[in-house]
């Protein structure tokens, strides 16, 4: 009976042993919330795996964290992307905007120059008293009605909002419309 007391106490010592030495490794692998410097250097690690394809939980493994943490780092690199691709698309959109703008002006003023040639022609014919010729009318209905569409063109262009705007106008009006959802 001695024996067996002797032996209990032997696996308690131990199992106590082997406790003390797991809560040493946890402290060695920094259990709990990392410092702001190695956030920043998981956070470089998880973006260069995500860089190279790898999943998170292979990131995980990779660098010997937890996939849990790699996918919360993971979850903030495909919000910057995202967030990153949707600040390009609106650029994009609004040089796209500027530049149809800028060749509709163009137009305008080629169709207004086509237009004052036109008359101009009119004119030497009525100061030389000859009659005007009917396609110099016709010309100049055409080029008339052309520059019209064309204004009218520009127009709708300046006075939609730009991208970015109605984008702003709809996380208002979202916003709102929470807000008023939540209060009634």
């Amino acid at each position: 009976m001695h024996l067996s007391k002797f032996l209990q106490a032997s696996f308690n010592a131990v199992r106590i042993w082997e406790y003390h030495i797991r809560v040493r490794a946890m402290s060695a692998n920094k259990r709990g919330k990392p410092t702001k410097e190695r956030q920043l250097s998981i956070f470089e690690k998880m973006m260069n795996c995500f860089d190279e394809g790898l999943s998170a939980p292979a990131a995980a493994r990779k660098h010997s964290i937890d996939p849990k943490t790699a996918y919360s780092y993971y979850d903030q690199i495909i919000e910057q992307y995202k967030e990153k691709t949707f600040d390009d698309l609106l650029e994009r959109q609004e040089r796209e905007r500027v530049q149809v703008i800028a060749t509709l002006d163009k137009d305008i003023e080629e169709a207004t120059q086509l237009l004052e040639q036109i008359r101009e022609d009119k004119k030497s014919y009525l100061e030389k008293r000859k009659p005007v010729p009917k396609h110099l009318f016709d010309q100049e209905i055409e080029t008339m009605k052309y520059r019209s569409t064309i204004k009218d063109r520009k127009a709708n262009y300046v006075i939609k909002p730009t991208p970015s705007e109605a984008y702003d106008i709809y996380v208002e009006e979202d916003e709102k419309r929470e807000k008023d959802g939540k209060t009634g």
